[in-house]
């Protein structure tokens, strides 16, 4: 995706949890690399240490699974996926430091022998499983970069959402022509995802 990002900047308000799956399918998000992989989940996304270790039991890097998540550095343009408990024998053996973790064959994620140096940069993250429904408010309320075609998309199908962009609120319709023009360009949108009587849900971690 390209590093330039629109110097328009969305935020969604909505009761609507459909924007949760923009997690699952994948977003981008400008982070510190050549930190570990711990350090970005708790240190820079916020997920409580505990969580964590109790909860997210896979963490994929570029499609391998990761065992050592303080020992394993986000490298700049990284693929990270998490997840919790995975179903099937398959699952089981891509959980982090799993007992039949052998059965991966050789697509386990090896540790970094040297520190890389910390700078900005951009990974790609997804989430899925029962962590998606648990954290996804915190990281869509952080902000995420998204293709501006996909943004339209969901907008399309939440027709509860109200638009603002550097604070001020706009028409949908001005919008989704907008975005649907933009196309593939990278936009960074924030959503706030409330209950039925308009209260912000907790960020839970």
């Amino acid at each position: 995706m390209n590093r330039t990002i629109n110097d328009q900047e969305l935020l969604i308000m909505t009761p609507s949890t459909l924007w949760r799956l923009l997690l699952q399918e994948g977003v981008f998000l400008d982070v510190t690399t050549g930190t570990s992989l711990r350090s970005l989940l708790t240190g820079q996304l916020g997920l409580a240490p505990d969580y964590v270790e109790r909860h997210v039991d896979a963490v994929f890097l570029d499609g391998h699974p990761i065992d050592d998540i303080d020992r394993t550095s986000v490298p700049d343009g990284g693929r990270i996926a998490i997840a919790g408990a995975l179903p099937g024998a398959a699952g089981i053996a891509m959980r982090r430091n799993s007992p039949v973790a052998a059965l991966r064959g050789g697509i386990t994620g090896t540790n970094d022998t040297d520190k890389p140096a910390e700078e900005r940069g951009r990974i790609q993250m997804r989430i899925f499983g029962l962590v998606l429904h648990t954290v996804a408010h915190k990281l869509l309320q952080r902000g995420v970069i998204v293709e501006a075609a996909r943004i339209a998309s969901f907008l399309r199908e939440d027709e509860k959402a109200t638009v603002l962009s550097h604070g001020h609120p706009e028409d949908r319709d001005a919008v989704l022509t907008r975005l649907v023009t933009q196309g593939t360009e990278a936009i960074e949108c924030r959503v706030m995802i409330a209950d039925g009587n308009g209260t912000l849900n907790p960020a839970d971690s």
